[in-house]
């Protein structure tokens, strides 16, 4: 039997405020946000390691005063889970998860039966007809063991989230999400293209360079320096980028008809480089925007680029529970 992970959650009102956590290997990145009257307000943030049996302790500190009783929504990391696309089988939606796991038992890099899953809809592209699915699966073993730090902890589990879910959720407080938004986020160590339209994730693809090694190509390059004279290795990394991004926008075009126009953004972080967002654009031939959470949230201090890079997935946890 296909377990959900809402067996693990429980039910909290959210008094109009919600927490969002997002673990990163022997860290973690925490906010508390506060419904505002025009954007959510970020109360408070921090970071801290994981030590090796000290979870549970850790986790009580996070969630004792200010914290207590607040709606968590705790956010995957990528390799606890997979995310597959399938059609959906024709069953009732009471057999949905069942018949899934079935239909994707071979594509699992574990056993059904350590299998905690999540269905939502995928949007149809053109000719497609049916309904389709994004299938997060995840290993039960892994997901319990940050569960059962959480609520060791006395956190007020509310939901499981993914990280292109979550990252959605951010995206949905642009005005372009009505008409589509590409999305391109730099992380440290990767980065990611998400193509999102009225709230729906339509497509996401990792890409194998992030902004610790953007950041060391571009170490020393003068700002005001013309962009033919960007390094070569610099040029190489960037026109890496921008061909997943090209690829991924194509896919689009040619499977999705909308009326309007999808609008590409990126974060602060390739902002930051010198000369990188020019040459990303003239590569692509479009000027992108600026997706900064400065502007999304109200924050009392402003959010450094380092900082969106932290907080950005937990910020789009806590999100969560303001749009449903």
């Amino acid at each position: 039997m296909a377990l959900h992970w809402r067996k693990w959650l429980k039910r909290a009102d959210t008094g109009g405020m919600a927490i969002g956590i997002d673990f990163d290997g022997n860290s973690a990145a925490w906010v508390r946000l506060r419904r505002g009257n025009d954007k959510p307000v970020l109360e408070a943030k921090s970071t801290f390691a994981l030590v090796p049996s000290r979870e549970i302790a850790t986790m009580t500190g996070v969630f004792s005063r200010n914290n207590q009783g607040v709606p968590c929504v705790l956010v995957l990391e990528r390799e606890d889970y997979n995310l597959i696309q399938t059609p959906a089988p024709e069953v009732d939606e009471a057999d949905l998860r069942d018949a899934v796991l079935w239909k994707i038992k071979d594509e699992l890099g574990f056993s059904v039966q350590d299998v905690v899953l999540d269905v939502f809809d995928f949007p149809l592209g053109k000719n497609q007809q049916g309904r389709r699915l994004y299938v997060a699966a995840a290993s039960a073993n892994k997901v319990q063991r940050k569960v059962e730090w959480l609520l060791g902890g006395d956190a007020a589990l509310c939901a499981i989230d993914i990280p292109e879910q979550v990252i959605r959720n951010v995206v949905s407080l642009l005005p372009e999400n009505e008409t589509g938004v590409a999305l391109l986020f730099l992380m440290e160590q990767e980065s990611v293209i998400l193509l999102c339209r009225q709230g729906m994730l339509h497509l996401s693809r990792s890409i194998p360079i992030g902004y610790e090694r953007l950041r060391r190509g571009f170490a020393g390059i003068d700002p005001d320096a013309p962009l033919d004279s960007l390094p070569h290795d610099a040029q190489a990394l960037l026109d890496r980028v921008t061909l997943e991004v090209q690829r991924t926008l194509d896919f689009y075009d040619s499977n999705y008809s909308y009326d309007g126009h999808i609008t590409l953004f990126t974060t602060t972080a390739l902002a930051a480089l010198p000369g990188a967002i020019e040459y990303f654009g003239l590569s692509l031939g479009l000027t992108p925007k600026i997706m900064d959470l400065n502007e999304l949230f109200y924050c009392e201090e402003a959010l450094s680029v380092e900082e969106q890079i932290t907080y950005l997935r937990a910020l789009g946890a806590a999100l969560r529970q303001f749009l449903v």
